[in-house]
């Protein structure tokens, strides 16, 4: 049965195949590497699709990033995205706290506890112990160590900045854990607070 012969979208299994077609092929657009062995996509907003992606893709492996809420919210509200439809809810401290309280919801629904198809990576561990972590991260996704690794602030000089990310990795890593979390305390409200303070206690910070 082909796509066409689907005008009303009932036949669900038959667009979970298109759109898992698409998106690889999207994806592909993005590789420069002859037969690579992974193909990463970091594209952090998807973990809001993680209900979705897992009944798409259910045998697709995750690497997830854990860093401090507040300190999360903060960054993204200091940035300037593009206004698609996700990104205009970091123009506000309040919906950006929303957005990552949904983020997080959706998520640990989905991946309640240890999960062997992911891998939790935590920013501060990241900043002080680089080698472990990382190396944690490549045997995770099967790929050996290299020195481009260690290199990775040289190595992102080469290419051309196409998210905001970008810039920071060039400064490679910071002396310690980097915060201003608490300079920009009164931007959060007792709502906004209802909404990171869980998470604060569930990944495991102290305030």
């Amino acid at each position: 049965m082909h796509i066409a012969e689907d005008p009303q979208k009932t036949n669900i299994g038959l667009r979970a195949e298109l759109n898992r077609e698409l998106y690889y092929q999207d994806l592909t657009r993005f590789v420069d590497k002859p037969s690579p062995k992974v193909i990463i996509d970091k594209t952090p907003m998807m973990g809001a699709s993680i209900k979705y992606l897992e009944k798409l893709m259910p045998q697709k492996r995750y690497i997830f990033s854990i860093r401090h809420p507040y300190d999360v919210v903060l960054s993204n509200y200091k940035q300037i995205y593009n206004q698609t439809i996700e990104m205009v809810a970091f123009n506000t401290i309040y919906e950006s706290c929303v957005l990552y309280d949904f983020v997080m919801r959706t998520w640990f629904d989905v991946f309640p506890g240890q999960d062997e198809r992911v891998h939790y990576v935590v920013y501060d561990e990241l900043v002080n112990d680089f080698d472990r972590v990382v190396h944690g991260a490549l045997e995770f996704l099967d790929v050996e160590w290299s020195k481009e690794v260690s290199d990775f602030a040289k190595s992102s000089a080469n290419r051309a900045v196409r998210t905001p990310s970008y810039t920071k990795v060039r400064q490679g890593l910071g002396i310690g854990v980097q915060s201003t979390r608490k300079n920009y305390d009164f931007l959060f409200d007792d709502k906004c607070r209802a909404l990171l303070d869980p998470w604060v206690e569930r990944h495991g910070y102290d305030e």
